[in-house]
This record gives C-alpha cells, sequence and structure tokens, in this order.
C-alpha cells in the first residue's frame, strides 16, 4: 500500500509523470493532480523497478523515483532509483526539458507542408470497377468502404493524402526500435505529447475537415522530426485509410513509399486498400458483404456495429445509383 500524504513534493511537473506513467500503461487524466491512482501507479511502477524495498518508502520518495525512472528513461540519469536526491539526480532533474531533450509543441501550421502534396491525380469509375472486378465485389461496396473511411475523397483541400495520426501506433512502432535508439526516440515522443500506449477516444484534431487535416499533418511533422519510418506507419492514409504500419500489406517496401504513391493518386490508394483487404483475408465479406464481419476486420473491434450500419447504409446509396 502506498504510503499515505496528501501533497507528495517532487521536482518534475505533475502532468509529465502522469504522461510517463501512461506511457508505461496507467490510464490516469493528465489534470497535474497527484491523487490516489496516480500515486498507486507510481507505487507500482517502482515496485515493478526496484522490487519490494520500495514498500516503505513514504509518497516524497516513491515520487522521486519514478522521476528517476523518468531522467533514466530520457537518457540523463544512470543511478540508482533509490529516491534519495544525490549529486547525480539533482544533476538530471536540471537538465529536464532543455530543448535539446523534448520536441518543441508547435501550433499547427496553416497549410501542410509542400513535401506532403503530390500529383493528386484523381480515380475515375473506371478505376474503381476494375478494382471491384479484381475481387469479384460489386462496385457499390468499394464505395461504401471509401465512404465510409475517407468521404469519398483521398485528398484534403490542399491536395495532400488524407491522413489521421495515431499516437498509440506511434507508440507501439517506437517501442520495437532497438533498444540502442528506443529510449531516446520514445521518449522524446511522449514528452512532446505524440504516443501514448493506450487509443484514447476523441484525442484527435478538431475544426473543419481542413483544420483537422493541417492538425493531423503538424503531428506528422513533428513526429517525422523523431523518426521518420515509425511517424509515416503511425499514420492512416488515402481513400482507405490503411494504417502504415500495414505497408507490406499494401504492397509497399515501406511506410514511407506507401505514402509517397498516395500522394500521387487515388488509385494508388485504392491498391493499398485492395491489398490489405485481401491480405486479412476479408474478401470473401465484402463479396458477401458480411458487413459487422469485414468492419471488425478492418478496423479493429471497438464500434463494430457502428461501422458494419454505415457501410450497410453506403452500400445501399450507391447500388440505388447504379440501379
Amino acid at each position: 500500500m502506498v504510503n499515505k500524504l496528501d501533497a507528495p513534493t517532487g521536482s518534475l511537473d505533475a502532468r509529465a509523470i502522469q504522461r510517463a506513467l501512461n506511457a508505461k500503461g496507467a490510464q490516469l487524466a493528465e489534470d497535474g493532480a497527484l491523487g490516489p491512482a496516480s500515486r498507486s501507479a507510481i507505487y507500482a511502477a517502482v515496485q515493478a523497478c526496484v522490487g519490494g524495498v520500495a514498500a516503505p518508502w513514504s509518497a516524497e520518495r516513491l515520487r522521486l523515483a519514478f522521476e528517476q525512472i523518468m531522467l533514466r528513461d530520457a537518457g540523463l540519469y544512470r543511478g540508482a532509483i533509490d529516491g534519495l536526491a544525490g549529486p547525480a539526480t539533482r544533476a538530471a532533474l536540471g537538465k529536464w526539458g532543455k530543448p535539446a531533450l523534448v520536441v518543441p509543441v508547435a501550433a499547427a501550421p496553416a497549410s501542410a507542408p509542400p513535401s506532403f502534396a503530390g500529383a493528386a491525380r484523381r480515380i475515375t469509375e473506371a478505376d474503381i470497377a476494375a478494382a471491384a472486378r479484381s475481387i469479384g465485389c460489386e462496385v457499390a461496396a468499394l464505395h461504401a468502404v471509401m465512404d465510409v473511411e475517407s468521404r469519398g475523397s483521398g485528398y484534403d483541400g490542399r491536395g495532400c493524402p488524407v491522413i489521421l495520426f495515431e499516437p498509440h501506433v506511434f507508440y507501439r512502432q517506437l517501442a520495437k526500435l532497438p533498444s540502442s535508439t528506443y529510449d531516446a526516440c520514445l521518449n522524446r515522443a511522449v514528452l512532446a505529447g505524440l504516443a501514448y500506449a493506450h487509443w484514447r477516444k476523441g484525442n484527435y484534431p478538431g475544426g473543419s475537415a481542413l483544420e483537422q487535416s493541417d492538425g493531423n499533418y503538424a503531428r506528422l511533422s513533428r513526429a517525422i522530426a523523431i523518426h521518420e519510418e515509425c511517424a509515416y506507419r503511425a499514420i492512416s492514409i488515402g481513400m482507405g485509410q490503411v494504417l502504415g504500419e500495414n505497408f507490406e500489406a499494401a504492397g509497399a517496401a515501406s511506410a514511407v513509399e506507401m505514402f509517397a504513391a498516395a500522394k500521387e493518386s487515388e488509385a494508388a490508394q485504392l491498391g493499398h486498400m485492395l491489398g490489405y483487404i485481401k491480405h486479412a483475408q476479408l474478401d470473401d465479406d465484402i463479396r458477401a458483404r458480411n458487413w459487422e464481419t469485414f468492419a471488425r476486420g478492418y478496423n479493429g473491434s471497438g464500434q463494430v456495429v457502428m461501422y458494419a450500419d454505415k457501410l450497410g447504409a453506403q452500400f445501399k446509396k450507391w447500388s440505388k445509383r447504379a440501379a
């Protein structure tokens, strides 16, 4: 049990501590108030690091011990995790938050950088019909998926591919890096608010469609500065909103290459979507219009019924147009 203390003291910002705890699997509100849930998470994290020796430590000592873990993870501290403010700990605390460590959190730019825009060639009905024939499904079924995923358009108002930056996927990809790179990249991303361990509902840019796109590209730009390939793996791309981490299923050599193709044409984006559908063995489901099974395989286990209903409604709409 955590030793009780109403206001444990420490040197690092409480929100930064909560963010670091969430990156390790906690699910805390990042409100800057280190209440019982935060203190329990601190205790669990410290105990996981040093074992039962931490059981009698005070709340202040536990907090400082977790700060030492944060400093170690950021490459600033190599001493013992003991919750004691020795010279090495004080020196590391003094370096925390310096510009060389933390990626600045900048406002969304007025427009996406030019490198994110390409030829942006639009798809034709002939392209969609050919794609439908290639997997033996109805044209209306492909239209349904594209409408649900991207409102039927693969580009935003600036001619850049429609994307959605997923911080939990960025975390997942950075966590796969070699140990020599992992700590620096993951901790920079976590501290910049670009990565966390679990998906969070509603934590996406708001506003108009173009403002949302600019917000996603702002996140992508900052993520690229940390690790380019992992950044591109963390975005859903184009008409089919296929995650960059599925680049191999989409037929690309890397997520960077997948995005480069998506810049050039919606036909390439449709090809990525078909590649993923076949890779995930969802072609039977789209042919049979098993929308719930398709939605679960394509979008994951969350909100399956909602996605299935949307797919069914869009299929009916496009089927009537074709009649």
